[in-house]
Parts: structure tokens; sequence; C-alpha cells
């Protein structure tokens, strides 16, 4: 039987707002929890250095939640939580 980090490939890993509250990389964080994914956790604080942070998300996203796999790199809350959920059979 597969390992979960089997099942899509690699260890993820998500990059969102540290907004001290739940927000939408959240979801995210409890899909992989629940499921026994290893992942890294970025957490962004959105002051004035995001706008540079936010230049090497270029070509992907305007905004956060951004999961990385290698060198691939997804976005988008709800069509995150399909794919992976798909992958994982949840």
């Amino acid at each position: 039987m597969s390992t979960p980090n089997e099942l899509i490939g690699e260890i993820p890993t998500i990059h969102y707002f540290d907004l001290g509250a739940k927000g939408r990389g959240e979801c995210l964080r409890m899909l992989f929890e629940d499921a026994g994914v290893q992942f890294v956790d970025r957490r962004i604080p959105l002051d004035d250095k995001w706008p540079s942070v936010k230049k090497g998300f270029t070509g992907i996203a305007l905004g956060l939640p951004v999961v990385e796999l290698g060198e691939k790199r997804f976005a988008q809350s709800i069509p995150l939580l399909r794919y992976f959920g798909k992958k994982l059979g949840e």
C-alpha cells in the first residue's frame, strides 16, 4: 500500500498568508493532515515584503495559496482541494 506522499509524488510545500486566523490555505493543511501527508508549511507575512515575494509567483495566480510539488506550482484553493482529494482518494 502506498503512503500518502507516494500517491501525490513527493512532499508538497504550501505557501499562504500568515493572517493569524484561518484562511484559504487552512483547508489544504487540514486535508493533508487528515490524509497523513507530510508537507512543508510556509506562511508568508502580509506586510511590506509581500510585493517582493509575490514576484516569485508570477505566471501562476494573483494570490495565495500556492502548492509546490518539485518544479511544479499549483494555485487556487478549490481546484487544489479537488486535485489532491482525488489523488489521495479522500
